[in-house]
């Protein structure tokens, strides 16, 4: 799979709605995804200090604090309004699942998609 560009995903779920199925405190159960369809549909679910994120882009688990709603919403104080800042070396130290190194691991495919979607643009 290729990595995605922030603009590339913000076109991809433009219209994608949010389900609250589940939310209950800290239990939530947050589903994304076109009326219509199950493309890049994703879910998010909260249990105490753990965040699971998972969906058709892949499945990870986080853990850190007791909310980790709070941990996401961090900002970028020389962001624009309304953006968040993304510290993936940081935000990878608080993966549980897949394990960090694998989440790190060189991605030959991958590697070699970027670089022919650089020669072809």
């Amino acid at each position: 799979m290729a990595e995605l560009t922030k603009e590339e995903f913000l076109k991809d779920v433009a219209t994608h709605q949010i389900h609250v199925l589940h939310d209950d405190g800290i239990y939530r159960h947050i589903q994304f995804k076109q009326c219509d369809s199950t493309d890049k549909c994703f879910s998010l679910v909260t249990y105490p200090n753990h965040l699971v994120y998972s969906g058709d882009m892949g499945c990870f688990v986080f853990s850190r604090i007791h909310d980790m709603f709070d941990f996401f919403s961090t900002k970028n104080p020389q962001a624009k309004e309304c953006d968040v800042y993304i510290n993936l070396g940081y935000w990878s130290e608080k993966l549980i699942a897949p394990h960090p190194e694998k989440a790190q691991e060189f991605a030959e495919n991958l590697f070699d998609y970027q670089i022919m979607k650089y020669l072809t643009s």
